[in-house]
């Protein structure tokens, strides 16, 4: 079964490249904000109430526009990834080439190879 945004990523292969481009944009908004946290401090925030552990003893953990920091590192860490990709490089898109494994199927003829359990 395919989801929505793999089958419109299949007959729009441009989506692809607004999609990249949307999570660098956030990717920059999210930095963005942890440098006026850094400059204005701590109460520059959506929450009133922040995890325990961002001030510890070891000094200050930002937690960016999460309530926690590492998930804000989590976050920051996954879009830095979209910055390595070359679109250049990019001929065609291989959505209509996957194969989808359904849960609860027999699925050992994708791996090419007998399954031993």
């Amino acid at each position: 079964m395919q989801g929505w945004l793999t089958k419109e990523l299949a007959s729009n292969p441009d989506l692809r490249n607004k999609l990249i481009r949307g999570f660098k944009l956030s990717f920059w908004i999210a930095a963005t904000f942890i440098a006026m946290q850094i400059l204005i401090g701590l109460k520059f925030t959506f929450y009133k109430d922040l995890n325990p552990n961002i001030t510890t003893s070891d000094g200050t953990r930002y937690p960016g526009f999460f309530a926690d920091a590492q998930v804000n590192a989590q976050y920051l860490g996954m879009l830095s990834f979209l910055f390595l990709i070359n679109f250049k490089n990019i001929k065609k898109t291989c959505f209509g080439k996957l194969r989808f494994i359904q849960p609860g199927a027999d699925n050992a003829f994708l791996l090419r190879r007998p399954i031993a359990f």
